[in-house]
């Protein structure tokens, strides 16, 4: 059978990581933001942002999801802004370990879209997902990898994660990253000219 895209290593306390970086500077700045400090505030605002609250989200899995700046919020204050989806959430790839390429899972109601990047200079693919209780199907076609390809969540002494059929595992890191707003536009706009090129659509006069 094709292989998902990520390559994992079995759960277990040796494997256990701290968040990215990237989340790790934004957390910090969060509770120094909260002390009253407006310059760090605009700062961390391109740094890491969490979802809205969930009665916007089931409509905006197939686009861009809510945003709410995590200098605003304590880090368990923060996660209350998550779905309560098990499955919704950032992952790693240890086969793909740069900042750039967490895995953003945004998950409701049985339906899931999936995000990540293979290399820094790479481009984000998306693909869909549905899930029950602990189990997921994942189409990986877009990537060239099976259209149905079946996963666990796991939860072992710390570790969570999702486990595919095919013993690959995608670990769940503590809280959300999502990108900043700059680079929902960039990416935006990229695809705006890409579709002008194509003659999808017509330029605005």
């Amino acid at each position: 059978m094709a292989q998902p895209a990520a390559c994992h290593r079995a759960p277990g306390a040796a494997r256990r990581r701290r968040a990215p970086r990237l989340a790790v500077v934004a957390l910090a700045a969060a509770a120094l933001a909260a002390a009253g400090l407006p310059l760090l505030r605009a700062r961390v605002s391109n740094v890491a942002w969490v979802p809205g609250p969930a009665e916007g989200r089931r409509s905006l899995l197939a686009a861009v999801p809510g945003v709410l700046l995590a200098s605003r919020a304590s880090p368990s204050q923060a996660a209350g802004f998550f779905s309560t989806d098990r499955f919704d959430g950032t992952y790693r790839d240890p086969n793909h370990p740069c900042d750039e390429c967490l895995v953003n899972i945004n998950a409701e109601g049985g339906f899931a879209t999936i995000t990540g990047k293979d290399g820094p200079e790479d481009e984000a693919w998306d693909l869909v997902a549905t899930y029950a209780e602990k189990d997921i199907v994942a189409d990986f076609s877009p990537k060239g990898g099976p259209k149905k390809v079946k996963g666990k969540y796991f939860s072992k002494k710390g570790d969570k994660g999702i486990q595919w059929e095919d013993g690959q595992e995608w670990e769940k890191l503590e809280y959300k990253v999502n990108a900043a707003p700059y680079e929902i536009v960039e990416k935006g706009g990229m695809m705006r000219q890409k579709q002008l090129e194509a003659g999808e659509i017509k330029s605005r006069r």
